[in-house]
């Protein structure tokens, strides 16, 4: 069970994860305990930008299925949902801090959206920008001084922009939790107050909306497409050579999700089609990963036919490094598999 959105509140501490009962191996934590008498066992993994739970049934020496279904309202999954749940207050209450007000919004982009955030200007290191998959800004964080909002005082706050509806551009600014947008248009941005006591469902659910008003689409579900280079690892060999290989993970690649292999010149095209099998995995001794994955070869395409030239109206003009694909991608790419295959 993948609860990785709880990382957007809390930040967890090395020092009180070891005294819970967790193991560090490259940046991964992991911690395993008997559900009290119920004959099962919790095992949590948590990396920088996931968190996941998992029941262990050691009698039939796999995962207890159930404890993911949530249509499955047995006495038996009901107890173990709840031991789990227990499990994971205790792991808030023992071993986390609030993440402060950039962390927060970072991780929930991240969960929610498919986010990795840019720092685009090396003068202003500390401000965050948030874009869709289509390239188009959805919000802009900001460490800015109190006064710039009209603000008593000479700390610091962490301001939040993003885009709303007019009328809520209008009727919010407060001068407590909203404000004119600061350093953007003021007619179709918003500024929020995060170091503030505005709960964080009300940013979140603005963040939401401001996602939706840049164009973005939701990503869950799609895919990835990750370069390769041919001129560092024959990557045709390994695939057909193994069913599956291990790769370096890029952002929150999620098991089971399909990952497109993009290789560079001279090929410049889609060769394979995988399946994410295993994710978060420890990288092995040397090589300069915080994460790896195991994927699977689902089927390979001919190299003239996913080309560059054939992505470019779908705003790839170049693939340096991996990218979620929304929806509408995945579709033109699985559209012109399928005239190759009825052609063929």
């Amino acid at each position: 069970m993948d609860v990785s959105y709880l990382l957007a509140r809390w930040h967890f501490v090395p020092e009180k994860l070891t005294a819970f009962g967790f193991h560090a191996d490259h940046g991964v934590w992991t911690y395993a305990a008997p559900l009290g008498d119920l004959g099962v066992e919790l095992h949590v993994t948590l990396t920088e930008n996931t968190l996941t739970l998992h029941v262990y049934d050691p009698d039939m020496g796999e995962n207890y299925l159930p404890f993911e279904m949530p249509n499955d309202t047995g006495a038996f999954a009901a107890a173990v949902r709840e031991a789990a749940e227990a499990v994971v207050r205790r792991l808030q209450d023992e071993c986390t801090v609030q993440a402060d007000g950039t962390a927060r919004i970072v991780a929930d982009a991240r969960a929610q959206y498919g986010t990795e955030t840019e720092q685009p200007w090396e003068k202003y290191p500390g401000f965050c920008t948030l874009k869709t998959p289509e390239n188009k800004w959805y919000g802009l964080v900001m460490p800015v001084p109190a006064k710039v909002l009209g603000l008593a005082g000479t700390d610091t706050v962490t301001v939040l922009n993003v885009k709303a509806a007019p009328e809520k551009v209008v009727a919010l600014p407060d001068g407590r939790h909203y404000f004119p947008a600061y350093h953007m248009n003021k007619k179709h941005w918003l500024s929020i107050l995060i170091d503030s006591d505005l709960p964080d469902a009300a940013w979140q659910a603005l963040l939401q909306e401001s996602y939706s008003l840049a164009g973005g689409k939701d990503w869950r579900g799609t895919a990835w497409i990750i370069p390769a280079n041919p001129k560092y690892y024959d990557f045709r060999k390994g695939l057909e050579e193994n069913p599956c290989i291990t790769w370096k993970q890029t952002g929150t690649v999620r098991k089971g999700e399909t990952v497109y292999l993009y290789s560079a010149a001279p090929d410049s095209a889609i060769l394979y089609k995988c399946r994410a099998i295993a994710v978060d995995l420890a990288p092995e001794s040397g090589l300069k990963a915080k994460r790896m994955m195991t994927i699977a070869k689902v089927e390979a395409y001919p190299d003239d036919l996913l080309t560059l030239e054939r992505l470019k109206p779908y705003g790839f003009h170049a693939v340096r490094s991996g990218r979620r694909l929304t929806a509408d991608i995945v579709a033109h790419i699985e559209g012109l598999v399928t005239a190759y295959k009825n052609e063929h």
